[in-house]
């Protein structure tokens, strides 16, 4: 059996449900922009804060529209450097679904004292395709991510709709918790990822 697991149609609206739960805070008031601080809790343990920023526009496509009239439109995220002085180049979603939705971030962590950040996307096929970022030449680049080796449990919050200005870790735990977020969308799942032929 192969290990890409396609998501039943039924449950098209479980795995768009960060986004379109996002969409529905936009309605009558159009565009917007939401910032906020962010505690993220590490793979080794300690904790960084970073910011965060969720951009909202009128209109868009059929889903959000039909639900709210507006839908999100952008998505960033600035790192702090381990001196606490500067930040590294701010990151922002770059890749859109078919739905016209960003690619939603799920986890940020370091390798080699370097940012790296994951993120998750419906693919037209149902299954979910998983980006890895590092920075190269102080930009941001998509690299291969090794599933054999790879264990990430998300650490971002992932329905950002109205979020208070400062989201510590256990705030984020219990709204991560929601049901209506899908499974896929709690870590870097080789199991229900995109297999390209």
């Amino acid at each position: 059996m192969s290990s890409l697991r396609k998501l039943q149609p039924y449950s098209i609206f479980k795995w768009l449900w960060p986004l379109v739960f996002i969409s529905n805070v936009v309605g009558c008031s159009g565009e917007k922009t939401d910032r906020w601080k962010e505690q993220v809790l590490l793979v080794d343990g300690s904790v960084v804060v970073v910011q965060r920023t969720a951009q909202y526009v009128k209109g868009g496509p059929e889903l959000a529209f039909n639900l709210s009239g507006g839908h999100i439109a952008g998505t960033s995220i600035v790192i702090p450097k381990q001196d606490g002085k500067s930040n590294f180049p701010e990151w922002s979603a770059t890749i859109f679904s078919d739905y016209g939705f960003p690619e939603v971030p799920i986890v940020v962590d370091f390798k080699n004292a370097s940012p790296e950040i994951y993120t998750a996307m419906l693919e037209p096929s149902r299954c979910m395709r998983y980006r890895r970022y590092v920075l190269a030449e102080s930009s941001w680049k998509e690299k291969e991510i090794d599933f054999s080796s790879v264990s990430l449990k998300t650490n971002l919050l992932i329905d950002v709709d109205d979020s208070p200005k400062v989201v510590d870790v256990g705030l984020k735990a219990r709204l991560n918790s929601d049901s209506r977020i899908q499974d896929y969308y709690r870590s870097v799942d080789a199991a229900s990822r995109c297999i390209d032929k």
